[in-house]
């Protein structure tokens, strides 16, 4: 692949010059369904939510778009069994897809279920718009079913890191977000050990926790979406590159 200026841009003070050694080609022309396919198919969130126990009332907890919905029939294994319910502070566009949706302040407000009553809970990207996850983990413990798994993926340390997504467009990069302060709406810069604490405090036991990151296509991720202007590509290989986010699975004893 040609390096050009843009390719020579990226932060050289975080990652040094980026040079896709590691480039999968046979991979690089490949439709993009392809590699969002081989992408989330080996994604810590996919897998919990595919690996979930039959017939589970699962909680996506913060839904936005309600897109998870989608996951349910999405490759292997077919997991319409699950029960898909969604929180969030508005309804969004495929919400009506859920078995419920509810309007829910996760700062304060109650959520709508039963004691005992969810079998899992999902939550990705959300508890880094909020001040203090306590009020969050109280109502987890309140609702979840002893035994339930709890999956939490958040943005880490490292994405303070790199440089603002503006610095990226200008050279060129279909770039949506490379730092943690590009979104005005980010709160709480988590710490691992501390986020651990406060599900530890409600409840939740730690059953395991890592990095999301894939080495085997990142580099393939950020070479094809600067060649097709892509930046969803873009952001799937930059974020496991960066080591952006991080994640845990939590059960309820």
């Amino acid at each position: 692949m040609q390096n050009d200026d843009s390719v020579e841009h990226m932060n050289t003070a975080f990652l040094g010059p980026y040079v896709p050694t590691a480039v999968i080609d046979p991979l690089l022309d490949a439709e993009k369904q392809t590699l969002c396919e081989l992408y989330w198919q080996r994604h810590p969130r996919f897998r919990f939510l595919k690996s979930v126990k039959p017939n589970t009332r699962l909680l996506d907890l913060g839904c936005g778009s309600g897109g998870t919905s989608f996951w349910l029939d999405y490759l292997v294994p077919d997991r319409s069994d699950i029960e898909l319910h969604g929180v969030d502070m508005t309804a969004g566009e495929h919400t009506n897809r859920m078995a419920s949706f509810n309007s829910v302040d996760l700062e304060s407000g109650r959520l709508p279920f039963d004691t005992g009553s969810l079998g899992a809970v999902l939550s990705a990207h959300v508890l880094e718009h909020l001040k203090s996850a306590r009020h969050t983990f109280s109502e987890l413990k309140r609702c979840m079913k002893a035994g339930g798994a709890v999956y939490i993926e958040v943005p880490g340390p490292e994405s303070a890191l790199p440089p603002k997504a503006s610095e990226f467009r200008k050279a060129g990069w279909p770039m949506m977000i490379s730092n943690f302060y590009d979104d005005g709406t980010h709160v709480t810069l988590w710490n691992a050990l501390d986020l651990i604490a406060q599900a530890q405090d409600f409840g939740l036991i730690l059953r395991g926790s890592g990095i999301v990151s894939d080495p085997y296509l990142e580099d393939t991720l950020i070479a094809a979406g600067l060649r097709r202007g892509d930046s969803e590509l873009m952001l799937y290989g930059f974020w496991s590159k960066t080591r952006w986010s991080i994640y845990f699975v939590f059960e309820r004893e």
